[in-house]
């Protein structure tokens, strides 16, 4: 996003570095991705030779070799004197912030639930992702800026629906409670959700966010596998060649300012020039928004503000998937259990058979059972636990939100 001096209005750019080879998780890494070192060269270019934009969002940087990259080149050209990297988890967020304007502060939050440690070519639980946050002092205006990257959608079924839920659920949660008393708050992530599913109503409607894409103003613009970039699935293709939108800019204005946006569009080709593949498998997107004072202050400023937009609905359907998912955890950490107790009891026969019988089978056995239960311990008294109760955490909390809303219809009727 940027702020045009002249002319009082907020340019936005962010940009989706997700590179992916053969397998869907190696996205930005070295030496695994394809094209990865002229692919980051012309990311850089584009990035900051480029002095039109006030703030980038960037996703999936895993390396911090290449932020600092990054971070050198901006400075150097005297574009972006301020930046935010997101550290977190073994691999880092991958999230970071580049602005023009001074950053005043910074807070991220880690989601509770966020894949499995055991799916390690998935890897998004080694990324501890979360959403975070750069406060800007934009000319007097307060600017919150907020980035991040949901979980992938690896298959067609719903194996990772709960997590993706919870994490809108914070996502939204977040926004509404840090985003009091600012002019403008501005959302630029990688969802993984497209405009009709549950995840991105929770969002929008909960945290009372406006999508920057409009039909009415430009025609319809994929985000992800369309037919332009180079990275796209063939098989994909065929059947969408418009690809997806899973990659947006949400944005509310704050209780003092009214907030236009006034474009949105691709701002970059889809191949790089001279080049015969993308920047990206998902595709940059940019907007721009007017920011102007109310003529009339808000009485309500300074205080709590409660959804504008219905969001009871997505909150019972997200409840029902959270619980229905807690449920399932429950009822594996108890197959865990028996499992654990089984190894245990064939350990301790294996033991007093070695005793009596010399075989060579024996301790191979006693080995192989004190590998799962040390498994199925780790499974069932932590890693289970740990998701179980995050979800719980966002179930209960969707719980309140939803009574909250009951509470409000009631008063009106009365």
């Amino acid at each position: 996003m940027s702020l045009d001096l002249n002319t009082d209005t907020l340019r936005g750019y962010t940009y989706f570095h997700e590179i992916w080879l053969c397998f869907r998780f190696c996205r930005g890494i070295r030496w695994v991705s394809k094209d990865y070192k002229y692919r980051m060269k012309a990311i850089c270019e584009a990035l900051f030779q480029d002095r039109k934009q006030d703030v980038i969002c960037l996703q999936e940087i895993w390396n911090i070799s290449d932020f600092e990259w990054f971070q050198l080149e901006a400075t150097n050209c005297k574009t972006f004197p301020y930046s935010h990297y997101f550290y977190s988890g073994v691999m880092g967020s991958g999230v970071c912030i580049f602005s023009k304007w001074p950053i005043e502060e910074v807070l991220f939050h880690k989601w509770q639930v966020n894949g499995y440690v055991h799916k390690v070519f998935h890897a998004d639980w080694y990324g501890g992702k979360g959403i975070g946050l750069c406060r800007l002092n934009v000319r007097g205006r307060r600017v919150n800026i907020y980035t991040c990257h949901t979980h992938a959608e690896y298959s067609d079924d719903a194996e990772y629906l709960a997590h993706r839920l919870v994490q809108a659920f914070d996502i939204a949660q977040f926004i509404r409670v840090t985003s009091q008393n600012v002019d403008l708050a501005v959302l630029a992530a990688d969802l993984n959700t497209e405009p009709d599913e549950l995840c991105f109503k929770i969002i929008t409607d909960y945290a009372d966010l406006n999508d920057s894409f409009k039909l009415d103003r430009v025609k319809f613009l994929g985000t992800y596998g369309s037919s332009g970039n180079s990275y796209s699935d063939p098989k994909t293709v065929k059947k969408n060649p418009q690809g997806q939108r899973i990659d947006y800019i949400l944005y509310k204005a704050g209780p003092n300012a009214n907030v236009e946006c006034w474009d949105y569009c691709n701002p970059l080709q889809q191949t790089i020039p001279l080049c015969s593949y993308s920047y990206s498998d998902h595709d940059a997107i940019s907007a721009m928004f007017k920011i102007s004072d109310k003529f009339f202050l808000d009485d309500n400023h300074g205080h709590f503000e409660q959804p504008s937009k219905s969001y009871k609905e997505s909150l019972e359907e997200a409840y029902l998937v959270c619980d229905k998912a807690a449920e399932e955890l429950s009822n594996h950490m108890k197959w865990c259990f028996r499992i654990c107790i089984m190894c245990i009891v064939i350990f301790i026969v294996s033991l007093i058979s070695f005793c009596f019988v010399n075989d060579r089978i024996l301790p191979l056995v006693s080995l192989g059972c004190s590998f799962f239960i040390c498994l199925c311990s780790l499974f069932t008294l932590v890693w289970k636990q740990m998701e179980r109760r995050g979800i719980l955490c966002a179930a209960h909390g969707m719980k309140l939100s939803i009574r909250g809303e009951n509470d409000n219809c009631e008063k009106k009727v009365d």
